[in-house]
């Protein structure tokens, strides 16, 4: 479970990078399952570059599923590592859990205070 939130939350900074390159990590796929269109764009040596409302999706549509993808992850694996009997105190590893959770709670409050000051913004505040 450690991994494969880690790997979340690499693959949430990559999936664009990914698809310029031809490879769809698993938000990559997430994108392209919300936009299936999308994936017509494929060049033909298996590339896409994705559009700005592909982009704008992941921060309006994705990020949510994903940071919470990352957060059962840490959770399971917490319980996990609470388990292991071969191991007295397993507070280390969990201690390798806590920046996957800080980034993911950070870029949902990051983008929740760019929304804010669009808003404010188009107010004209």
């Amino acid at each position: 479970h450690y991994l494969a939130a880690r790997q979340l939350n690499d693959d949430a900074h990559d999936w664009t990078d990914d698809l310029r390159e031809g490879r769809v990590n698993p938000v990559g796929a997430m994108m392209l399952d919300l936009d299936p269109e999308s994936s017509r764009a494929f060049s033909r040596d298996g590339r896409l570059d994705p559009d700005p409302s592909l982009v704008q999706a992941f921060w309006d549509s994705v990020l949510d599923r994903v940071a919470s993808l990352i957060r059962k992850h840490t959770g399971r694996a917490r319980e996990a590592a609470g388990r292991i009997r071969v191991i007295s105190n397993a507070e280390f590893l969990c201690d390798l859990l806590v920046p996957l959770e800080r980034a993911a709670d950070s870029a949902v409050s990051e983008r929740e205070r760019v929304r804010e000051f669009i808003a404010g913004y188009g107010d004209g505040k």
